[in-house]
C-alpha cells in the first residue's frame, strides 16, 4: 500500500510515498475487522511501487522500485551513464508476532564475492574491495557499545 501526506517523524515517513501495511484484526465469529496502526516496509526514503509474488516454493517475495518518480535528483551519477532508479533487492517476507519481516532471499548469497572474516581489530584496518558488504558481528557480555559508520569510499 501506498500512503502519501504523512509528515516525516526521525526515520518515520521519510518518503514522499510512505510504503507499508496495516494489520489486520479478523473477528470471524463476528464478522468484522479493525486496522491497526501503519506499518512501513522501509524507512529509506526512496522506495516506491512495491509488488509482491508468491514464489514456486510459496515465499511471498517483495520487489519494488528505488526511485521516485517526481524527486529532484541532482546528485545522482548514473544520470552521467543515461540511467536512474533501479529495482529494490528482492525480500523475503514472514508475518511474525502481529509484524512483517523482511529477509534477503537466500539465492541472493550465491551474487556474493570476496569474502573477508575476522576479529573487530582487524576490522577497522579492512579496505573493501568494492562498495558493498555484508557486517555481522557477535555482542557477548557487552553492556554498552556502539557502531559507527563512516563514508569508506570516495
Amino acid at each position: 500500500m501506498l500512503s502519501t501526506g504523512v509528515d516525516q517523524k526521525g526515520y518515520d515517513y521519510q518518503n514522499v510515498y510512505q510504503c507499508g501495511y496495516f494489520p489486520v484484526e479478523f473477528d470471524l465469529k463476528n464478522k468484522s475487522y479493525s486496522f491497526g496502526k501503519f506499518q512501513e516496509f522501509d524507512k529509506g526514503f526512496d522506495i516506491y511501487a512495491t509488488q509482491t509474488f508468491a514464489d514456486e516454493a510459496g515465499r511471498r517475495i517483495l520487489i519494488g522500485w528505488m526511485g521516485i518518480p517526481d524527486a529532484d535528483y541532482d546528485n545522482d551519477a548514473t544520470v552521467a551513464y543515461d540511467w536512474i532508479h533501479a529495482l529494490t533487492m528482492p525480500r523475503e517476507l514472514e508475518w511474525k508476532d502481529g509484524k512483517i519481516l523482511q529477509h534477503p532471499l537466500k539465492e541472493m548469497k550465491d551474487l556474493r564475492k570476496n569474502a573477508f572474516t575476522c576479529e573487530l581489530e582487524a576490522f577497522t584496518k579492512w579496505a573493501p574491495a568494492d562498495c558493498c558488504f555484508e557486517l555481522r558481528f557477535d555482542v557477548e557480555e557487552a553492556k554498552i557499545w556502539s557502531l559507527s559508520f563512516v563514508k569508506m569510499l570516495q
